[in-house]
């Protein structure tokens, strides 16, 4: 891991942002769970992620948005679309919205200038079964061990400058192009917030960094050898298992379900609803298979 010196942290003051980024109250009846808070893959992501893009002009090809499941935990006030929908139209203010974005752009370029210098940054990202099963078909060939793999990810993507804690995961160990760092846990400062998972849930005690995505397909790419535990996770009798039974177990426990094709396509679906549905809806029902799309259709009436 780089030493940086940690003298000049930006201090957030966008109430929004902090609590985007790490939790907590955000009046009486709401409360949100950061966006490094485990497990909870909801509204901050959905909010820090879009905020983002209109802070950057970062645009994606129809039917390649971000994706994102509201999902309940962490004590998160939003587990529907509809919810969050309304908090941005009836509950915050423009003006709160304006400063948010303003300070993410003054956190990337105070950023960059404390990077000034790097051109890349070596980071490591476990990933995720929903990553690593987009490019499975490629990573079990053996005919090029240098080929380049790549999977769908959303605007923001999070690394860490060390490996810590990703030994049960298909890790990989990359070079990022400083440009592409919005957030370095060196060189950011939050409010301390009355978080559920007020230890570990920030941007310092978990070594993140924020990395922007900009492709317009939303496409991450790395080469084979850059995965440092292949060998381990071949021997893995879990990570066999959820390769070969995904499908299978997000059908029966009504879950999740991810299938694969031949173009690697990735569907995501848990009782919930896609964020970027609202616009590309038919073009992603006709790409399920039937059972999952009449269900689909079902729950996605509220869009």
């Amino acid at each position: 891991m780089v030493e940086f010196s940690t003298s000049d942290r930006f201090k957030i003051k966008s109430n929004l942002l902090n609590l985007l980024l790490e939790g907590g109250k955000y009046n009486e009846k709401i409360y949100i769970s950061g966006y490094t808070t485990n497990g909870c893959m909801g509204f901050a992501r959905f909010a820090l992620e879009r905020l983002t893009r209109y802070a950057f002009n970062i645009q994606r090809f129809p039917g390649y948005e971000d994706r994102n499941i509201i999902r309940a935990g962490g004590n998160d006030s939003f587990k529907y679309f509809s919810e969050c929908i309304d908090f941005f139209e009836n509950v915050v203010s423009e003006e709160e919205i304006k400063i948010a974005i303003e300070e993410i752009i003054n956190v990337y370029h105070h950023t960059q200038k404390q990077l000034k210098g790097k051109q890349t940054i070596t980071c490591f990202r476990g990933l995720q079964p929903f990553e690593y099963l987009q490019f499975i078909k490629e990573l079990e060939s053996d005919s090029n061990p240098k080929q380049d793999l790549s999977y769908k990810a959303n605007t923001i993507v999070s690394f860490r400058d060390n490996e810590q804690g990703y030994s049960h995961r298909l890790t990989i160990k990359v070079k990022i192009p400083v440009e592409k760092v919005l957030m370095h846990h060196a060189f950011i400062e939050t409010d301390n917030r009355d978080s559920l998972f007020a230890k570990k849930n920030d941007l310092v005690h978990e070594n993140e960094l924020l990395y922007i995505n900009t492709d317009s397909k939303g496409m991450f790419t790395f080469s084979k050898e850059e995965i440092l535990n292949l060998e381990e996770m071949g021997a893995n009798i879990h990570f066999h298992r959820i390769n070969k039974e995904s499908e299978d177990l997000a059908i029966e426990n009504n879950h999740e379900v991810i299938r694969t094709s031949a173009y690697n396509d990735l569907i995501m679906y848990d009782q919930t609803y896609w964020i970027y549905l609202k616009e590309y809806k038919k073009h992603v029902l006709d790409m399920l298979p039937w059972w999952i799309r009449k269900r689909a259709k079902k729950e996605l009436e509220l869009l």
